[in-house]
């Protein structure tokens, strides 16, 4: 085989999947967003599902530790229940809603376990709700799966916010499910301590 002989058969190996690379490149912005639209995706073993995901952060959550958790007072009860009546009315007719609803609160509670373990001074707009988990796992308030799993719930909420039209499969148990999440998390972040 003479060099040209090879260098053709070489050229020739690697053409398309040269072609392909510079396609998917050129298009990667475009093919960024539609991956973010994508609902549903599976390609042989993979599978990505927002209802799946939201039922891994559950057993997640319930993995926690409950010695942490806070005693609500009956203010605080009566806040869960009120929260819980508007995200299940919400998620009847949006569950995309529902969850950023749900999510609203969490993110209030992380401000407000900021404020109250010094995080800030008297304004709460120094500081965003992920430099205080961030502060929050660095001070060994919050555990990193605590954080890895607040984060996810985050990735979630975003999803749900954004990408509404295209989670319409998301049911109203799913809304809730995720609510439950939620609450676990917030009474986590009210058992927080100085």
């Amino acid at each position: 085989m003479s060099i040209l002989e090879w260098s053709a058969s070489l050229i020739d190996s690697i053409a398309w999947p040269c072609t392909v690379l510079i396609v998917v490149w050129w298009l990667r912005t475009p093919l960024s967003k539609l991956l973010l639209t994508l609902n549903r995706f599976k390609w042989r073993d993979l599978e990505i599902d927002l209802s799946k995901e939201i039922e891994k952060i559950s057993e997640e959550t319930n993995a926690l530790s409950t010695e942490k958790d806070s005693v609500l007072s009956d203010d605080e009860v009566s806040e869960i229940e009120q929260l819980q009546s508007e995200v299940e009315e919400v998620a009847r007719v949006s569950p995309p809603a529902a969850i950023t609803l749900a999510w609203t609160e969490l993110e209030r509670e992380i401000m407000t376990t900021a404020h109250r373990l010094g995080m800030q001074s008297k304004s709460r707009a120094f500081v965003t709700p992920n430099k205080a988990l961030n502060t929050l796992v660095g001070s060994e308030k919050l555990s990193r799966e605590e954080l890895r799993l607040l984060k996810k719930m985050q990735m979630l909420r975003n999803q749900a916010a954004h990408h509404s039209r295209e989670l319409q499969y998301l049911t109203q148990d799913d809304a809730v499910q995720y609510l439950a999440n939620v609450l676990l998390l917030i009474n986590r972040l009210r058992a927080i301590n100085a």
